[in-house]
Protein backbone atom coordinates (compact mmCIF):
# COMPACT_ATOMS: atom_id res chain seq x y z
CA UNK A 1 0.00 0.00 0.00
CA UNK A 2 2.92 2.25 0.83
CA UNK A 3 4.62 1.67 -2.77
CA UNK A 4 1.02 2.80 -4.19
CA UNK A 5 0.89 6.00 -2.20
CA UNK A 6 4.45 6.53 -3.47
CA UNK A 7 3.83 6.48 -6.80
CA UNK A 8 0.56 8.37 -6.55
CA UNK A 9 3.22 10.95 -4.70
CA UNK A 10 5.05 11.30 -8.02
CA UNK A 11 2.57 11.59 -10.26
CA UNK A 12 1.04 14.31 -8.59
CA UNK A 13 4.96 15.99 -7.67
CA UNK A 14 5.84 15.76 -11.48
CA UNK A 15 3.06 15.36 -13.89
CA UNK A 16 0.08 17.36 -12.81
CA UNK A 17 -0.39 21.34 -12.97
CA UNK A 18 -0.17 22.84 -10.04
CA UNK A 19 -3.18 23.65 -9.43
CA UNK A 20 -4.24 20.67 -7.95
CA UNK A 21 -3.70 19.51 -4.60
CA UNK A 22 -0.34 18.60 -3.52
CA UNK A 23 1.57 15.87 -1.96
CA UNK A 24 1.54 16.06 1.49
CA UNK A 25 5.14 16.20 3.28
CA UNK A 26 4.54 11.93 4.82
CA UNK A 27 3.16 11.41 0.96
CA UNK A 28 6.83 13.31 -0.38
CA UNK A 29 8.62 11.46 2.64
CA UNK A 30 7.19 7.93 1.16
CA UNK A 31 8.09 8.90 -2.55
CA UNK A 32 11.62 9.93 -1.59
CA UNK A 33 12.62 6.32 0.02
CA UNK A 34 10.44 4.28 -2.13
CA UNK A 35 12.93 6.63 -5.04
CA UNK A 36 16.35 6.34 -2.86
CA UNK A 37 15.41 2.24 -2.58
CA UNK A 38 14.47 1.71 -6.01
CA UNK A 39 18.08 3.83 -7.44
CA UNK A 40 20.37 2.33 -4.85
CA UNK A 41 19.45 -0.49 -7.01
CA UNK A 42 20.01 1.05 -10.23
CA UNK A 43 16.57 2.02 -11.57
CA UNK A 44 17.92 5.51 -13.93
CA UNK A 45 14.51 6.97 -14.06
CA UNK A 46 14.00 6.92 -10.15
CA UNK A 47 17.45 8.42 -10.12
CA UNK A 48 16.24 11.52 -11.97
CA UNK A 49 12.99 11.78 -10.05
CA UNK A 50 14.81 11.66 -6.77
CA UNK A 51 17.64 14.32 -7.77
CA UNK A 52 14.88 16.92 -9.33
CA UNK A 53 13.24 16.63 -5.40
CA UNK A 54 16.46 17.03 -3.98
CA UNK A 55 16.96 19.92 -6.80
CA UNK A 56 13.95 22.02 -6.26
CA UNK A 57 14.29 21.51 -2.04
CA UNK A 58 10.26 19.47 -2.71
CA UNK A 59 10.09 17.43 0.34
CA UNK A 60 13.67 17.01 1.26
CA UNK A 61 16.34 19.99 2.10
CA UNK A 62 17.81 21.43 -1.48
CA UNK A 63 21.13 19.61 -2.26
CA UNK A 64 22.32 20.83 -5.64
CA UNK A 65 25.06 18.10 -4.62
CA UNK A 66 22.95 15.36 -4.42
CA UNK A 67 21.45 16.47 -7.20
CA UNK A 68 24.38 16.46 -9.15
CA UNK A 69 25.48 13.01 -7.86
CA UNK A 70 22.04 11.48 -8.84
CA UNK A 71 21.84 12.65 -12.42
CA UNK A 72 25.42 11.82 -13.06
CA UNK A 73 24.05 8.21 -12.37
CA UNK A 74 21.06 8.17 -14.27
CA UNK A 75 23.05 9.74 -17.09
CA UNK A 76 25.68 7.10 -16.65
CA UNK A 77 23.33 4.05 -16.84
CA UNK A 78 20.89 6.00 -19.56
CA UNK A 79 21.72 9.03 -21.81
CA UNK A 80 18.42 9.64 -22.84
CA UNK A 81 18.09 10.65 -19.13
CA UNK A 82 21.01 13.22 -19.35
CA UNK A 83 18.81 16.41 -19.93
CA UNK A 84 18.71 17.39 -15.71
CA UNK A 85 22.60 16.90 -15.33
CA UNK A 86 23.18 18.93 -18.76
CA UNK A 87 20.90 21.76 -16.96
CA UNK A 88 23.14 21.81 -13.60
CA UNK A 89 26.14 22.33 -15.70
CA UNK A 90 24.46 24.99 -18.12
CA UNK A 91 23.39 27.03 -14.66
CA UNK A 92 26.78 26.02 -12.77
CA UNK A 93 24.41 24.86 -10.00
CA UNK A 94 26.07 21.91 -8.04
CA UNK A 95 28.74 21.52 -10.26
Amino acid sequence: MKRIASLIALIALFLLPAAQAQPTQEELEAARVTLDGRCALGESRACVLLGRMYRTGTGVEADLARAHELFNLSCASDPSLCGDLGALYLSGDGV
